[in-house]
């Protein structure tokens, strides 16, 4: 019920002071008998009393009622002025992502995105982000059970793996072997792999300004959440969502570190990594905000617009021939890379990925080939090709060689800590997926840093359990908070 105004106040009080003729006059609310009280009849004084009374209890009401209104009017004063201050820091991130990727298109190589190296990227062999505590990490690097080492593995009914350095694209330069390798001869070899995939993955040009545009906000778990479209090609414009931490987790001196979240295989996207519903991706964008990183949960391509998966991969294909689907997905994570970067509450040295199934798949190739990534985990999305549907066209496609497997990702991902999640048998990742690991730990033992790459097998299948999650996020924050 609205409170009365002040109109109505005033009339009843007027009302009451105006009493019966001349039998008494207020004055604040005191009562005065206009006569002695000797020759004024009790009955009289006492209604002119009662009613003195009665004023001075509407005359309080009315005080009240003034007074919410304007704690009311205070608290809309506040909330605007936030609005305000939600409108100026929008603002400011779409200009700062337009100042940061003006010239880009002028500078990048012509394949643009990832590949392009910026000069303030950390070199290869520099040190990771140092390790909280994370007692399981040597669990994660031993083999599974039933794998005593990884020669049992490669040697049994799964064909051996490819070398690291993809066959027609090795020579006699040191490094080149299947190893030992060094810190010295890695950067090198390393090179060599990447352009190996390069060639095979095609070209995207380069990205214009982000020119970010905040499309609505709200509130989740006490989480700000914002829907968010920016440029990711030239004259394509997709959306993702944003999740900042509680008001009550403060940021580090240099801002909070930031997450890509991939979502899964589902129609419902990203809606439920942001909180927007349940689901098989857990809501995992909150609970990353909660803990203190600021999330960007973009879109998969797959569905940026009408149609199916073969519709999607058509658009694309008119747009780039020759290049492989998960050029594309790669390119998207490192426009999502590129929204966190430019955005002012994030540490742009302190990013990290995560995905789940299909999102692992993304999460896995931005790590091996964005160096912005300082910290990935990728749940049972397949690491080797014959694990998972890696043939179909809007990832490699049936016509992949032979030379090429995720190992080699994996080695590409060093120093950078890179926990694999699986849920055992009958999941896309399990112990199958040891050889991978264990192909590119060597790689990681031979560079600065804690030799951070692990399988974690939680045996509870394709699902993403309360383990998992809980695990992914101890991982992020030892490799990324601490």
């Amino acid at each position: 019920m609205s409170p009365p105004d002040d109109n109505d106040g005033n009339t009843h009080a007027g009302n009451a002071a105006e009493g019966n003729g001349s039998d008494c006059r207020v004055s604040d609310g005191t009562f005065h008998p206009a006569a002695p009280a000797s020759v004024r009849p009790h009955r009289s004084r006492g209604i002119a009393i009662r009613r003195c009374e009665v004023l001075a209890i509407r005359r309080c009401e009315v005080l009240a009622i003034r007074r919410c209104e304007v704690l009311a009017s205070r608290r809309a004063v506040l909330a605007s002025r936030r609005a305000v201050l939600r409108r100026l820091a929008a603002t400011a991130t779409a200009a700062a992502a337009g100042a940061m990727f003006a010239d880009r298109a002028a500078t990048d190589a012509p394949l643009g995105g990832p590949w392009a190296r910026r000069a303030t990227a950390q070199p290869l062999a520099a040190e990771p982000p140092a390790a909280g505590p994370l007692p399981w990490l040597e669990e994660v690097r031993r083999p599974p059970a039933g794998f005593a080492t990884a020669a049992s593995v490669t040697t049994g009914a799964a064909p051996p793996l490819p070398p690291l350095v993809p066959a027609a694209d090795r020579d006699d330069t040191p490094g080149d072997a299947a190893g030992p390798f060094t810190a010295a001869a890695w950067p090198a070899t390393r090179d060599r792999i990447e352009q190996a995939w390069r060639d095979l993955l095609g070209p995207i040009p380069a990205p214009p300004p982000l020119a970010v545009e905040v499309l609505a906000e709200d509130e989740v778990e006490g989480c700000r959440r914002q829907r968010v479209r920016y440029a990711c090609e030239q004259d394509l414009l997709v959306e993702a969502t944003l999740l900042f931490p509680p008001d009550d987790v403060p940021p580090p001196p240099r801002g909070h570190p930031g997450v890509v979240a991939f979502h899964s295989t589902t129609d419902s996207t990203n809606e439920c990594l942001a909180g927007f519903r349940d689901g098989p991706d857990r809501r995992l964008g909150v609970v990353l905000a909660r803990r203190g990183f600021v999330t960007a949960c973009p879109r998969c391509f797959l569905w940026q617009e009408p149609g199916g998966y073969s519709a999607q991969v058509r658009r694309f294909r008119a747009r780039h021939p020759g290049t492989l689907g998960m050029r594309k997905m790669l390119h998207d994570g490192s426009r999502a890379v590129d929204l966190l970067a430019a955005t002012a509450a994030v540490d742009a040295d302190r990013i990290g990925c995560c995905g789940h199934s299909l999102g692992a798949k993304e999460a896995l190739y931005l790590a091996a080939f964005d160096h912005r990534i300082r910290a990935a985990v990728a749940h049972d999305g397949g690491l080797g090709r014959r694990q998972s549907n890696w043939e179909a066209d809007w990832y490699l496609g049936p016509d992949v060689p032979d030379r090429f497997d995720h190992h080699q990702l994996l080695a590409l991902a060093a120093p950078r800590p890179l926990l694999v999640q699986g849920g055992g048998a009958g999941a896309a990742d399990g112990a199958a997926s040891w050889p991978f690991v264990a192909a590119a730990l060597p790689i990681y033992r031979a560079l600065p840093g804690p030799a951070a790459l692990g399988l974690d097998i939680h045996d509870g299948g394709h699902r993403l359990t309360d383990r998992a999650v809980a695990r992914l996020v101890a991982w992020l924050a030892a490799f990324l908070v601490s």
